[in-house]
């Protein structure tokens, strides 16, 4: 049987798992029309024109963001914003957005 100080324990860490599970779960990035959708529960909710985008390049950049893989691409657009993502099918992602803006320079992202 677990005694008290466990289950203070279970009742500390049980709110932090379900917010990473909620994160897990609502994290995705959309293409509608001209528009990259970009989110993550909550916390991050990006709507980003396709046109504004001017590079993608492969990054492995530990900073926070809305990407659960190592295996990150980060976006640049409007002049100089970025953001670092992890599409599952990185390369037909990448594809998407250069079928919508030709524009786009690809960089190391083999």
């Amino acid at each position: 049987a677990l005694t008290p100080p466990y289950w203070e324990g279970i009742v500390c860490i049980s709110p932090v798992i379900l917010f990473i599970v909620y994160i897990f779960r609502t994290t995705y990035y959309s293409i509608q029309e001209n528009i990259l959708n970009i989110k993550s529960g909550f916390i991050v909710n990006i709507q980003i024109d396709i046109g504004t985008i001017t590079s993608i390049s492969k990054t492995n950049s530990i900073i926070s963001a809305p990407a659960f893989s190592m295996d990150r691409i980060k976006i640049k657009y409007a002049g100089n914003k970025s953001v670092v993502i992890s599409p599952k099918n990185k390369q037909g992602f990448i594809a998407d957005l250069c079928a919508i803006n030709n524009a786009i320079e690809v960089i190391g992202t083999n």
